[in-house]
């Protein structure tokens, strides 16, 4: 419907609210729900350590380990998921939110499961 100046209110005011809508979305931080643990593993086989960096988001469902994203099953009680961190290496995380145990095993190379390594984890400044 057009005023008597010519101006289509409705168009007008939907514009308006796109508009303000873009900017609460723009003023948001990317990733809001994304949380970072930061892990210390001991190998079980030449008992070395290495740290490893673990991007988790709850809502989504998903997690980001060296570059690679994969599908989690993620609750309050514990984080598990599968990735390929080497060619045909498929890993199973395990994170136990309550204690921060992390266990990490390959079911790849044997018949039965192998630990590949232990550790704990602790939650870093979200991303």
């Amino acid at each position: 419907m057009l005023s008597k100046t010519g101006i289509d209110f409705p168009r007008v005011w939907v514009g308006s609210l796109v508009v303000m809508a873009a900017c609460c979305l723009a003023s948001m931080p990317a990733n809001a729900a994304d949380m970072k643990l930061v892990c210390l593993l001991d190998d079980s086989v030449t008992h070395s350590q290495r740290a490893l960096e673990i991007v988790f988001n709850e809502r989504a469902q998903y997690v980001t380990v060296n570059g690679k994203t994969a599908i989690a099953g993620i609750s309050d009680a514990r984080i598990t998921f599968r990735v390929e961190l080497s060619a045909g290496a498929p890993l199973d995380f395990v994170v136990d939110r309550s204690l921060g145990a992390i266990n990490i095993t390959s079911s790849n190379s044997s018949p039965k499961t192998r630990m590949i390594y232990t550790g704990q984890c602790k939650t870093a400044d979200s991303t």
